[in-house]
């Protein structure tokens, strides 16, 4: 039976670079990441100041955001609730 691999964060994810990345790459690539995951989810944040009908029309719900907006960091919200409205039926 094999395992699946277990899921890295923080430090252990900052260690365990590909053989041909540097340190001090693999630490810049670390932190460009985050930055960028910081500032993807305070954009998508401000879709939680949108009106109910905008949202409507964006094919969402209030409460989908909210819920995609709190997921850890690590995941990608804008696929996440992008799934999530691709599987309820469209309503006209």
């Amino acid at each position: 039976m094999t395992s699946l691999p277990e899921k890295q964060t923080g430090a252990s994810l900052l260690f365990s670079t590909p053989q041909h990345q540097t340190p001090w790459a693999a630490l810049v690539s670390f932190i460009s990441t985050k930055i960028q995951q910081r500032t993807n989810r305070a954009d998508f944040a401000k879709m939680l100041k949108l009106s109910p009908h905008l949202l409507k029309d964006i094919g969402v719900t209030y409460g989908d955001v909210r819920r995609t907006a709190n997921l850890p960091m690590e995941m990608d919200a804008a696929n996440e609730l992008r799934k999530h409205s691709q599987s309820r039926p469209m309503q006209l």
